[in-house]
Order: C-alpha cells, then structure tokens, then sequence
C-alpha cells in the first residue's frame, strides 16, 4: 500500500545501540525502528548543494512525517543501500515533517 502526499519510498530507520561486554570492549548494533514511507526530494536544499561542493555527491534529502526521535547518530536503508543520517531536523509550515539528509554508505561497514 502505498502512502499518499509523494510519500512513495519506503525506507528503514536503524538507531545505533552500544553494548559493553565483560571485559569493556564496545559492540555497535543497530536496532531495526520501523519501516516508514519517505518522499526524495529532487531539488537539493542549500545543506545538499553544499554537501556536494565538498565532494559528497552522495548526499540525499528525504522527508518522512514527523518524527522526533530520529537522530544524526542513526542510519537508514532505501532500496537495498545504507545511508548515513547526516542532518535530521523539524520541516513544513506545521512542521509536520521531518527533513532527513543522508549520505550513501555507512562509516563503519555494519
């Protein structure tokens, strides 16, 4: 089914969650958050164009409905491909959308 309002993308938000074990070595995990319908927004926002004057080509922007927990420390996955959430802020004249900036492929390889 697919979501109305140019929402046609479905997207997967992973948080990052940290676990220490006994002998105090850190394990990164990533904690499924939900599927939620996202729209690619084309016309790139003035942090996009930005992004790629340094070199990040690879620099997407997508709005979900409004959500506000999603952070700069999570990742998302959009057709099979990981992103990196570089930017994640409160968008639309009631802000009722959340604007999130993406970078393809992940830091650490997880």
């Amino acid at each position: 089914m697919l979501a109305s309002g140019g929402f046609d993308q479905r997207i997967t938000l992973f948080s990052r969650s940290v676990v220490t074990d006994a002998a105090g070595q850190d394990t990164i995990t990533w904690v499924d958050e939900g599927s939620v319908w996202a729209k690619r927004i084309n016309q790139r926002s003035v942090e996009a164009v930005q992004a790629a004057q340094i070199g990040d080509d690879d620099v997407r922007e997508l709005h979900i409905r409004h959500r506000a927990d999603v952070r700069t420390t999570w990742r998302l996955e959009w057709a099979g491909v990981g992103y990196d959430i570089i930017g994640a802020e409160d968008f639309g004249g009631r802000r009722d959308r959340t604007r999130l900036l993406c970078r393809q492929g992940v830091k650490d390889g997880r």
